[in-house]
């Protein structure tokens, strides 16, 4: 599947449009192109949402998937999943790890769940 490709599929399920649309969702969501901006004791995300530092467990790193895990919350939100763009992946990962040390936020190199 590439990037904002948008795939469908029928399942059969007691509840069976309520599922497609949900996935389609999902596909959707994630297919987006998201930014993050590094803030001092805070992250803008898609350059409107802001998660206050104090409202962030952990940062969870796969690959090149990027998490951002809420305290409270076991799994990563679908909307706070990123990936950083190849030419642009050094200087993120350096931001990341430079934003996570000033708000004393562990970053977790392990695979994680996301949650729509």
């Amino acid at each position: 599947m590439e990037e904002g490709e948008i795939v469908e599929f029928h399942v059969q399920h007691p509840s069976g449009y309520k599922t497609l649309v949900v996935f389609l969702c999902q596909v959707i969501s994630t297919a987006k192109k998201k930014t993050i901006t590094f803030e001092s004791d805070f992250l803008l995300i898609n350059g409107s949402e802001q998660i206050q530092a104090d409202h962030i467990k952990d940062v969870r790193v796969f690959g090149n998937r990027i998490g951002v895990r809420l305290t409270g919350k076991a799994m990563v939100p679908v909307r706070l999943c990123f990936k950083f763009i190849n030419s642009d992946r050094a200087r993120g990962e350096e931001e990341l790890k430079r934003w996570a040390e000033e708000n004393e936020k562990p970053i977790v190199f392990r695979f994680f769940m996301m949650w729509i």
